[in-house]
């Protein structure tokens, strides 16, 4: 690891130093996040216009129509949300700390205290990304004069955003050889 730009000190006294992600990482990690999120958007509303097409070729009372229309409204402004809101919260915790676009980007999110995230955390950071993204880039403002480059969402949930450690060497790439057969023979009774 290069520099380690983070101190656990555990109970054991064991030391473990982590490298904190940067923040052209985690803008990296955002953007393919958000456009994964945007893309699957989309797509729902797509399908929630084409439902409301079939609605109006196929519904002649245009009260049933108007109904159905409200229906189709409130199920995409439900799922889009859920989406939009969700989608970080579920990823952070179900793949251990990383969404998509910080697998890809190699970042991990974890608690300050060096444990994996946990429910309660993965909800606050991500619904406090809200007022990080919305008010001027608050959260970049934020993770620029930070010393450990925490977003409002990460002081507020007690988490950091790590890089990923990479195996010097892995498993995968191990290979047990037979040894070579023996090609002289040394005649015991000599000895």
């Amino acid at each position: 690891m290069n520099n380690p730009d983070y101190l656990i000190s555990t109970p054991e006294n064991v030391d473990l130093h982590l490298e904190l992600a940067g923040i052209g990482s985690r803008i990296w990690a955002g953007f393919i996040d958000i456009t994964l999120v945007y893309i699957i958007s989309l797509l729902i509303v797509l399908v929630a216009g084409l439902g409301a097409g079939f609605v109006e070729a196929l519904v002649p009372i245009k009260d049933s129509k108007n109904m159905l229309f409200m229906y189709i409204i409130a199920v995409t402004v439900l799922l889009v949300f859920a989406i939009n809101s969700g989608s970080f919260i579920v990823f952070e915790k179900l793949w251990q700390g990383q969404t998509p676009g910080k697998k890809v980007a190699q970042i991990r999110v974890i608690e300050a205290n060096g444990q994996p995230l946990n429910w309660a955390s993965a909800v606050i950071r991500n619904l406090v990304r809200i007022i990080d993204t919305g008010l001027f880039m608050i959260g970049l403002v934020v993770m620029v004069f930070d010393k450990n480059e925490r977003r409002l969402g990460d002081m507020l949930g007690g988490t950091l955003v790590i890089r990923e450690r990479q195996p010097d060497m892995s498993v995968r790439n191990l290979q047990i050889q037979a040894p070579p057969p023996a090609t002289t023979f040394v005649d015991a009774r000599q000895i």
